[in-house]
C-alpha cells in the first residue's frame, strides 16, 4: 500500500519541527493530523496517520 502524499508530509513537517526545535512546524502538523482524524473510518488506510499520532499521544485524545 502507497501512503497518502498529504500524511507523508505531515511526518516530514513534524521530523523538522524536532531537527530545528521549531514549534511552527508542530503545530502545521498537529493541524493536519486533526483534520484528518474525524474522517477515519477504515483504520488501516490510515496507518501512516496513525504514526504520526502516536507522536501527539495527549493532545489527540477525545
Amino acid at each position: 500500500m502507497i501512503p497518502a502524499s498529504d500524511s507523508v508530509m505531515a511526518k516530514n513537517v513534524f521530523q523538522l519541527s524536532i531537527y530545528f526545535s521549531n514549534s511552527y512546524y508542530e503545530k502545521v502538523s498537529l493541524q493536519m493530523l486533526l483534520v484528518t482524524q474525524h474522517g477515519i473510518e477504515y483504520q488501516s488506510a490510515y496507518s501512516n496517520w496513525m504514526d504520526l499520532a502516536l507522536n501527539y499521544p495527549k493532545k489527540t485524545k477525545n
